[in-house]
């Protein structure tokens, strides 16, 4: 049996001795009730393609296996952003002008959580978590002070309408102020991804809005992250939460991040 994307975060039990497919992007995954066990496989199609499963299970599959019992599972798929921060730079370096803002959007490949749960309303309990894109690690910020990144290959956009409407990519907006004296000029951004939760809406996923006030280099703001849903699209309640609440070092990654948005 081959699920797509339409209901593809609703809860659904799994038959026994029968392969479902889910395809979530480039990302197909592959699971199976054997017995007892919970059988499941990940497959991505090449950079820039989707998967069109057929109705037979590919051969060289790489399977894992969890024995949960010989009643067959009710499972779920959850988008999850990254586990670290990731960096994107806009289409072109953008120059803001004192007193004025821009919105941007960003495009951010989710993870994939399959859980499992006995029945509506009970404690979830995660198997795997699998990437729909396999993003490259990048560094951000000062040899000693930075952090281990990933980096977007998407571009911020202005406009929403640019955005290509995709199952595996949550939408972030993104809104930077430049409230000091002088122009404000940068060509990347560095966003806490793991401090983002996941809304639903009606055309894509969202996280959480992130907003920057820019007061100059003397002064560092704390990256404010709203905590319901963003205002387009219908989005709605949280899908997933955060994976981390926000530190107190995120001072110190907003510092590498103001150095970058003033050109340094």
């Amino acid at each position: 049996m081959i699920d797509r994307d339409r209901g593809i975060w609703e809860p659904w039990r799994l038959a026994s001795d029968a392969v479902t497919a889910r395809t979530v992007g480039p990302l197909t995954l592959w699971m199976e009730h054997r017995g007892d066990e919970l059988h499941v496989a990940a497959q991505r199609a090449a950079e820039g393609g989707e998967p069109a499963p057929g109705p037979e299970k590919p051969d060289d599959l790489e399977w894992r296996r969890w024995i949960c019992g010989p009643e067959a599972p009710r499972v779920v798929l959850e988008p999850r952003l990254p586990d670290r921060a990731v960096i994107v730079r806009p289409a072109m370096p953008v120059a803001v002008l004192p007193g004025l803002s821009v919105d941007l959007f960003v495009s951010i490949p989710v993870r994939v959580a399959v859980r499992l749960c006995a029945a509506e309303g009970e404690v979830r309990r995660d198997i795997c978590e699998e990437p729909t894109v396999l993003l490259s690690n990048s560094w951000f910020g000062l040899p000693v002070e930075g952090q281990l990144c990933y980096a977007l290959k998407t571009r911020a956009r202005r406009r929403l309408e640019e955005l290509r409407a995709a199952a595996h990519l949550a939408v972030c907006p993104v809104t930077v102020r430049n409230e000091s004296e002088r122009d404000l000029v940068f060509e990347r951004l560095c966003l806490p991804a793991p401090s983002l939760r996941v809304h639903a809406g009606a055309r894509h996923l969202w996280t959480s809005r992130a907003v920057l006030g820019y007061r100059g280099e003397e002064t560092l703001p704390p990256l404010a992250v709203e905590a319901g849903p963003p205002a387009f699209d219908g989005a709605g309640p949280s899908l997933t939460g955060p994976r981390a609440e926000p530190k107190k070092s995120m001072v110190g990654r907003v510092t590498g991040t103001v150095r970058s948005l003033a050109g340094r």
